[in-house]
């Protein structure tokens, strides 16, 4: 039974008394208790010492190495609490205390959520008494399911219900309303239901990427606070009923070309030819064949502004232009960011050097100045190409040359050119480079680390 099903078995039931998990952890027995009170954890013990609260404070730099170790040797040969023993030290004060151990039962709480396997029991024969602290679970749940979700099974799923409309759970244990979103996603929240959407309109309305969008509302959906439903047989009929069509195109004549073609600001070409076809399929002559001549006029009209908007957008400078026009640089820059990190992760954990180009790529386009975005594209396209196809090789170093030339104090695209020349064998180029990015930050790890491991490493991709 997935761990947040119990959590709210648990809520909806008002259960007072403890749940007890336990599961295998390299080898050795993890145990966690969990005391409810009135339906609503209130304390968390644990076997795990990384779990223990001076760890935690000493982790959050609260307390002193001395002061952790001080409170260690007096808590063997005291019945207190490290909290209060702590408190006696002058360490922490007693409000310190109270939001530490609130945040350690969260965190030993948001630690099950990881958890692939285990065993639970639940047990009232010594129910709680008394509140340690006190927790809002349905927002524990929304975070935790969020941390642990599985991106690539999410891209999947999105795909599958693009056409299927968004609708709440009536009385639901796991009121939304009681999560503490994002601004963002409270953004989108507010919008969800009025009136209930499918899932490609609710991403146009959405000032975050796609697959963050899709995450959120995937997790209310696993929480029981929304519903996926098939409206209707025929793609779009429901936008084809009169009123509909005429709210749309009155309101069309506010929105942007990319909310006109409901597809997202990052959209590339590839993209806007999708949004433009799908509009198409809907509004077009032939799906309009029948019906009312006053719907057919609506359709029409519709459907020219979707012209007007698609090719608006198929060139690429054009829809650069346009996007930092509609959307402003600091958005721009924020999602272009955000492309790249993904593309980072794409591209060094996973060795995926197609989706690393592809992300850097959409990240140079949001953005043109965004030059660590231009000098990590040109590394995905260098060692996706070299030794193999040494013209593609050359543009991703064209790239990362005009990159580190476009922003040469910003030292990840030195190092980015490092690496390049380190796969090619040329140490002195790399020598030089990775120098480079040391000087324009002193603080670059990463660079020092490629610097003093360069001739164990050289010719290696990673």
């Amino acid at each position: 039974m997935p761990f947040h099903h119990l959590l709210l078995g648990a809520l909806g039931e008002g259960f007072t008394g403890t749940l007890t998990l336990r599961c295998m952890k390299s080898g050795k027995l993890v145990e966690k208790r969990l005391f409810f009170l009135g339906g609503e954890p209130t304390h968390v013990t644990s076997n795990q010492v990384s779990e223990c609260l001076g760890r935690l404070l000493l982790r959050a730099k609260k307390i002193t190495k001395e002061a952790y170790q001080e409170s260690l040797a007096q808590l063997k040969n005291s019945n207190k609490l490290q909290g209060d023993i702590l408190i006696d030290m002058g360490a922490i004060s007693p409000e310190e205390r109270d939001l530490a151990l609130r945040w350690q039962t969260e965190l030993k709480i948001l630690d099950v959520f990881g958890w692939m396997e285990g065993q639970f029991a639940f047990s009232s024969d010594t129910p709680v008494k008394r509140r340690v602290v006190s927790l809002n679970v349905v927002d524990l749940i929304y975070r935790g399911l969020s941390e642990h979700i599985d991106p690539d099974a999410l891209k999947a799923k999105a795909e599958e219900l693009m056409d299927m409309t968004v609708f709440p759970v009536e009385n639901s244990a796991a009121n939304p309303n009681y999560v503490k979103f994002p601004k963002p996603e409270r953004r989108v929240f507010e919008k969800l239901f009025d009136p209930p959407k499918r899932l490609r309109e609710i991403f146009p309305i959405s000032t975050v990427l796609p697959a963050r969008t899709f995450r959120f509302i995937w997790v209310l959906h696993m929480m029981g606070a929304v519903t996926f439903q098939e409206v209707t047989k025929e793609a779009g009929a429901e936008l084809l009923e009169e009123s509909n069509l005429r709210t749309r195109v009155r309101k069309s004549y506010k929105l942007n070309h990319f909310e006109i073609l409901e597809v997202h600001e990052i959209s590339d070409t590839e993209g806007v030819k999708r949004g433009y076809a799908r509009m198409e399929s809907i509004f077009g002559p032939k799906s309009v064949v029948g019906l009312k001549p006053e719907v057919q006029e609506l359709a029409a009209k519709y459907l020219e502004l979707c012209v007007k908007a698609r090719d608006a957008l198929l060139d690429t400078q054009a829809r650069q232009r346009y996007r930092l026009e509609t959307c402003g640089e600091s958005r721009c820059r924020t999602f272009s960011n955000l492309q790249m990190s993904k593309g980072e992760g794409e591209l060094f954990l996973k060795q995926d050097y197609k989706e690393g180009i592809a992300l850097f790529g959409s990240a140079v386009e949001i953005f043109p100045p965004n030059v660590e975005a231009r000098a990590l594209y040109g590394l995905a396209l260098f060692l996706s190409a070299y030794p193999g196809n040494r013209e593609i090789a050359r543009k991703g170093m064209e790239q990362i040359q005009a990159a580190v030339k476009g922003g040469g104090r910003l030292s990840r695209t030195h190092v980015c050119l490092g690496i390049a020349y380190r796969v090619m064998k040329k140490r002195e180029d790399a020598a030089r480079a990775f120098k480079a990015a040391i000087q324009a930050n002193p603080g670059n790890a990463e660079a020092h680390h490629l610097l003093s491991t360069l001739d164990r490493k050289l010719g290696e991709k990673f």
